[in-house]
């Protein structure tokens, strides 16, 4: 009976202890930018990840996904990549385990239709030049 009494006691104070640093958590708000937009500032994957580019190319135009023809082509040159890295020696050589599917999906950007990321304008109309971006260290 004791061994029990204690062994309880031990896991409510093992309990308390795991509670506590989410008690002593902040509440977390999205950064920023200078202009007021959330801050979306990171690390995007494109082909490498998902085999899904972030911008549509522009030899697509307005075609959110590949019709039946241009998937199956698609498909056999993903094959391909994927067993060319695979057979790949040394550091050429790539995991390519978690690149098993192929998407119909032209683009990650589907808005503005043509899947293209636009060009960011100031106040007065000039095109973004990145100058005001703080860089993040890596």
């Amino acid at each position: 009976m004791r061994v029990r009494a204690v062994a309880v006691a031990h896991g409510l104070f093992a309990l308390l202890l795991a509670g506590a640093p989410l008690a002593a958590q902040t509440t977390w708000t999205v950064g920023r930018t200078p202009w007021g937009d959330p801050d979306l500032q990171a690390v995007w994957s494109g082909d490498a990840a998902g085999g899904i580019p972030i911008q549509r190319p522009v030899q697509l135009g307005t075609k959110a996904e590949l019709t039946d023809a241009e998937f199956a082509a698609k498909q056999e040159r993903d094959a391909r990549t994927r067993k060319q890295g695979e057979d790949a020696v040394g550091s050429m050589r790539i995991d390519s385990a978690w690149l098993d599917r192929t998407f119909r999906q032209t683009s990650l950007v589907v808005d503005p239709p043509d899947g293209r990321i636009p060009p960011l304008a100031g106040r007065r109309g000039a095109t973004h030049t990145g100058r005001h971006v703080r860089k993040r260290p890596l």
